[in-house]
């Protein structure tokens, strides 16, 4: 198998004297190194400044990514920042799952992205990182990416007899049900929603002007 295609982009901004640089450098090329390591999970790599982007080929090699990346000497990515997806309706695979993590020693971020189908479920990493747990359960309730081995995984953003997941691209703007207070019932109530478009009667005046009073 061929070496791993990469793309290196100079960072232009004038932060990087030329110590910081020298370092910068010999940081970047050593974590190239560890990647060819793992060339055979890895389909695209792309370094920006103090950022890496990586494109996973698989699911199955999630959670053994993460345990190398967090506790590696040359990485050290202690840190989840955010997990996130994007919904591309219409392709194979439909989600496109986004992980953001930190590196405090080295201030440098990776950003791991992994194309998954509509059914399919991906590993929790909950066990390696404790702040996924509400960005695991925030995607499963808008997106509905289930994650194996997550110990809570419900609704943290809607309503727990919400129907649907609310970022999919094929969910419609306005919902399925409406909530509102009724005051017959004295409580909160569900109802399928309805758009009446009544006749209304408008007038053009200025409802903030009182036209029987002069002002002197």
């Amino acid at each position: 198998m061929g070496e791993l295609e990469h793309s290196f982009v100079y960072p232009t901004n004038k932060v990087y004297k030329s110590a910081i640089w020298h370092k910068y450098i010999v940081y970047i090329f050593g974590f190239l190194s560890v990647i060819r390591k793992l060339k055979l999970l890895v389909s695209e790599l792309n370094i920006e400044t103090n950022e890496v982007y990586i494109i996973l080929k698989d699911t199955k090699f999630l959670s053994f990514f993460f345990l190398f990346c967090k506790n590696h000497l040359l990485l050290q990515l202690k840190v989840i920042t955010d997990i996130t997806a994007v919904d591309f309706i219409g392709r194979l695979k439909r989600f496109r799952l986004y992980y953001h993590t930190l590196s405090i020693r080295f201030n440098f971020r990776l950003s791991v992205a992994l194309d998954i189908d509509e059914l399919a479920s991906v590993d929790s990493i909950i066990s390696i990182y404790k702040g996924a747990n509400w960005y695991e359960r925030e995607v499963w309730d808008l997106f509905g990416i289930y994650f194996d081995g997550h110990n809570d995984l419900r609704r943290i953003l809607t309503d727990y007899s919400f129907e649907g997941h609310a970022l999919r691209k094929d969910f419609p703007l306005t919902g399925f049900f409406e909530v509102f207070y009724n005051d017959l019932k004295k409580r909160i109530t569900y109802q399928a929603v309805s758009l009446p478009q009544e006749y209304r009667y408008f007038t053009f005046l200025n409802p903030w002007i009182n036209n029987n009073v002069s002002i002197n």
